[in-house]
C-alpha cells in the first residue's frame, strides 16, 4: 500500500529489476497493489463525483477503517487465502495502524506487517516545507475547502503540463523538481536514478484529498497519533470529548517489522522509536545501512535490491 500522493504505480515504476512488486512476484508471491481512495486510479463512487466536495471528505482514517479491510477481504475472496503479508510505505503504514487499532479483528488476518518508513508520530519531521504547511494547515484547509478546492496535486491536465515543462531531464529538472522533492523527503542525490525521472514524474503525484494532508499536519502540531481534530464543538459532536481520541496502538497484535533510515525527513528515527515502544508486537527493526537514505528511496533508490529487498525477503520468509 502506497504513501500520500502515490498510487499502486509506485511499486513498479522503478522497473522490472528494482520495482518491489516485480521482486516479490519473482520470489513467488501473489502480489496485490492497493490504491487509496481519491488517487488517479480510485475516483469512482456509487453516487458522488470528484466535483462534489463531499467526495473528498475523508482522510487516511477512512482509508484504514473502511478501504483496507475491503481490499483485504477482496484479496481473500479471489485467492482463497485466509491470511496475508502486508507491506506499506508511509501513508500505507499510517492507514494500517488505523485499521489494526480500530478494526482489531483484522490483526488475525495479517501474518506479518512490514512498515517501510512508518508514519504515526510526526513531532520530529525535518522537512521545512511540511512544517510550514503544518503550521498554516488549519487556515489553508479552511480557505481551500471554502473555495471548493478539495483535492491536492491531482493527476489532471494542468499538473501533467507543468510536470512535462519543468520536470523533464535537464538543468531545470534538477533546480526545480529534484530540489523541491529533496526539501520534502530528504537529500540523497547518490541513490537518485536520474534517467528514470521522466518515468517517475509521469506517475507522481497521483492526487489525494486536502483533508489527508491537513490530518498529517495535525499530528505534527499535536505530537500525538490521533483522529481528525474538528475543533471543540465538532469533536464533542463526533467523539463526545473536546479533543480527538488517540489511536490505541496496543490493540495491534499482528507482527510488525519496522524499516527506517536516519536521513528520512518525514519518518524521523525518534518518532519511529516512539512508535516501536507503543506498538504491541514488533518482531523486527531494521535501520537502512546507508546514512543518506531518504523517504522515497524505500521505493525508488538505485540500490533498493541490496538495501531493502535482501532484508525484506528474509523477514517475509520468517512468517
Amino acid at each position: 500500500m502506497h504513501g500520500l500522493l502515490g498510487s499502486a504505480d509506485d511499486f513498479v515504476v522503478a522497473g522490472v529489476e528494482s520495482g518491489l512488486a516485480y521482486q516479490l512476484s519473482r520470489g513467488g508471491y501473489d502480489v496485490w497493489l492497493g490504491n487509496a481512495r481519491g488517487n488517479k486510479h480510485s475516483r469512482r463512487h456509487t453516487h458522488l463525483r470528484p466535483l462534489d466536495s463531499k467526495f473528498w471528505d475523508f482522510t487516511w482514517h477512512e482509508i484504514g477503517v473502511y478501504d483496507l479491510p475491503a481490499m483485504i477481504d477482496y484479496a481473500f475472496e479471489k485467492s482463497g487465502s485466509t491470511t496475508l503479508k502486508y507491506i506499506g510505505h508511509s501513508q500505507g503504514t499510517t492507514s494500517f495502524f488505523v485499521m489494526a487499532s480500530e478494526r482489531p479483528e483484522y490483526n488475525a488476518k495479517i501474518s506479518l506487517m512490514v512498515a517501510l518508513s512508518p508514519v504515526a508520530f510526526m513531532s520530529h519531521v525535518r522537512s521545512p516545507i511540511i512544517r510550514l504547511l503544518a503550521s498554516e494547515g488549519p487556515l489553508l484547509y479552511t480557505i481551500s475547502n471554502g473555495i471548493g478546492i478539495n483535492e491536492f496535486l491531482p493527476d489532471n491536465k494542468l499538473v501533467k503540463t507543468l510536470k512535462s515543462l519543468l520536470c523533464s531531464v535537464g538543468v531545470m529538472s534538477e533546480i526545480l523538481c529534484n530540489n523541491l522533492l529533496f526539501l520534502i523527503v530528504g537529500f540523497d542525490l547518490e541513490q537518485l536514478n536520474v534517467t528514470n525521472l521522466p518515468v517517475l514524474f509521469g506517475h507522481v503525484p497521483s492526487g489525494s484529498s486536502a483533508k489527508q494532508l491537513a490530518h498529517y499536519g495535525q499530528l505534527i502540531i499535536s505530537d500525538e497519533f490521533r483522529k481528525y481534530d474538528y475543533g471543540t464543538h465538532g469533536n464533542l459532536r463526533r467523539y463526545g470529548k473536546t479533543f480527538p481520541p488517540r489511536y490505541n496502538l496496543r490493540r495491534i497484535s499482528a507482527p510488525v517489522s519496522l524499516f527506517y533510515s536516519d536521513a528520512d525527513w518525514l519518518a524521523h528515527p525518534a518518532d519511529v522509536r516512539r512508535l516501536l515502544h507503543e506498538l504491541g508486537n514488533v518482531v523486527d527493526v531494521y535501520k537502512i545501512p546507508y546514512k543518506y537514505f531518504n523517504h522515497l528511496d524505500f521505493l525508488f533508490s538505485k540500490d533498493c535490491k541490496i538495501l531493502i529487498y535482501e532484508r525484506l525477503r528474509k523477514v517475509l520468509q520468517s512468517f
